[in-house]
């Protein structure tokens, strides 16, 4: 088909075309303004980048040795079931985790470490709050989990550091029985030394377990937003119209495609390979006139 048929193909079947655009455009109207509105909540986290546990202990058990690793970690962990156990308790909400954290979005912004957690609902107060408290849920505990990985490196601490006790009583009962020796006083000596520095080791992790804030920080509070972000009548109805457009201009074409019947002399004489001698035109008729 040339660009002349698509046209005529258009121009004979424009009216399917105007019903399919006007009814699919006001379908999406309608649809849209007969839905709840629905506001949106924001709230901003800066992710650290640091394990203090495994940093003062010399290892490496951060998962920001690789940091898009580590960020997407952060972000499923803000989405985790207890998290939203957490808000809805302090809430008092009247839904399922479940049902919470299908209206929960949290997503990293670009190549930095600050990720937005946002709460969709029919009020906008509860859905900044509820993006509020579930930030803070996070950032509660966050800090109580670096708090624990301290901890359990300050036992880890406290076994080496008896064990640097033990060998140093043992090394003091040796030369008491068997008198100074330039070896047992060089040992005593390395193991006083090994204790001191694992004595200061355990008193900085005691220190850092209190100063310990966690793996993140709220930066950005969500604000109470009057805009709704659904439904939008305006986009929808647009969209409805480049719908019913593309539907019509469709059905237009199949029809056309499944019409056998011939309407013009050019048609005729394409679908018959002679020429058109002639033609009788169609008579009509006045209402009573035989």
């Amino acid at each position: 088909m040339e660009l002349r048929d698509y046209l005529n193909v258009i121009r004979a079947r424009k009216w399917i075309i105007i019903q399919a655009v006007v009814i699919v455009t006001l379908t999406a109207l309608v649809v849209s303004l007969l839905q709840p509105s629905t506001y949106q909540g924001q709230a901003t986290i800066l992710i650290s980048e640091k394990d203090t546990g495994a940093a003062l202990l010399g290892t490496a058990l951060s998962d920001f040795s690789q940091p898009e690793r580590g960020l997407q970690t952060q972000v499923q962990l803000m989405q985790l079931r207890p998290l939203a156990e957490t808000t809805i308790r302090k809430m008092h909400l009247q839904e399922t985790p479940d049902q919470l954290l299908s209206r929960v979005t949290v997503s990293a912004v670009g190549q930095t470490n600050v990720v937005t957690i946002a709460v969709t609902d029919r009020d906008a107060k509860r859905a900044a709050d509820t993006a509020n408290t579930l930030a803070q849920a996070y950032v509660d505990w966050s800090r109580d989990t670096k708090r624990e990985s301290i901890k359990n490196a300050g036992n880890e601490m406290q076994k080496r550091l008896d064990d640097a006790q033990t060998q140093i009583l043992a090394l003091g009962a040796k030369i008491q029985d068997s008198g100074k020796s330039d070896q047992l006083t060089a040992e005593l000596q390395i193991a006083t030394g090994l204790y001191s520095t694992l004595a200061q080791k355990l008193e900085e992790l005691r220190v850092n377990e209190q100063l310990e804030v966690g793996s993140g920080r709220v930066v950005s509070t969500a604000a109470i937003d009057t805009v709704p972000v659904s439904p939008k009548p305006a986009r929808n109805t647009g969209l409805g119209l480049a719908v019913g457009l593309v539907f019509g201009l469709g059905m237009a074409f199949l029809m056309e495609y499944l019409d056998n019947t011939i309407k013009s002399t050019e048609e005729a004489e394409k679908s018959y390979g002679a020429p058109v001698l002639g033609y009788i035109p169609a008579e009509k008729f006045e209402k009573g006139e035989k």
